[in-house]
């Protein structure tokens, strides 16, 4: 690493940046999608199938919101010779809520649940057995989890900002008055900003 230009460590981290930056995007978005997710639920299911189907085994996930929560099941079966498979697939819909069907499940409450289950299908080849092993975890939850990381970096940024217009080490808060180059508590370069905010200050 020695030998690496000023320019090429500059261009790392304006690549960083942009990384973080798309990260927090993708992090508000999702955040913002669970919470209409969970605002419709009462009406509308998103739904979402993703796995294999090999005729004599099977595994996939089901993913499905309600007005309460997600709703996660992992899906296996086994099957005796001469069934066919349909390989890999990924299916997904947004549909209303029939009058018939359950939303959400029976086996969760307030959102959280756990549960399993198993079913015996007797559609096309010889008969064979689902496992479904579910687990449900409420969209206001998720969408919270999603929301922290933008929200503490926009916390960050705050402070550094505040730091640096009083003078201060953006880093740990120090006050720069009697320094113009390294801050003398944690040694971090003293930037433009606070050194004339540092100046104005005395």
């Amino acid at each position: 690493m020695s030998g690496m230009r000023p320019c090429d460590r500059g261009d790392r981290g304006d690549r960083t940046t942009v990384t973080k930056n798309l990260l927090m995007i993708l992090a508000v978005a999702l955040s913002l999608a669970c919470l209409l997710a969970w605002a419709v639920g009462r009406w509308y299911c998103c739904w979402m199938w993703v796995g294999v189907d090999r005729g004599t085994y099977g595994r996939s996930f089901d993913f499905r919101t309600t007005g309460s929560g997600l709703e996660i099941i992992w899906i296996t079966f086994q099957s005796d010779p001469g069934r066919r498979g349909e390989g890999w697939g990924v299916h997904c819909n947004i549909h209303r809520w029939a009058r018939t069907e359950e939303h959400p499940s029976d086996w969760v409450r307030y959102g959280w649940g756990a549960h399993s289950w198993f079913e015996t299908v007797n559609a096309s080849g010889p008969p064979y057995t689902n496992r479904y092993d579910g687990i449900s975890v409420p969209l206001w939850l998720i969408a919270a989890l999603f929301a922290a990381a933008p929200a503490l970096r926009l916390w960050r940024r705050r402070r550094r900002r505040r730091r640096l217009l009083a003078g201060r080490c953006a880093a740990c808060g120090y006050d720069l008055r009697a320094t113009t180059d390294r801050c003398p508590e944690c040694g971090s370069p003293v930037t433009p900003a606070a050194a004339s905010s540092a100046a104005a200050a005395r």
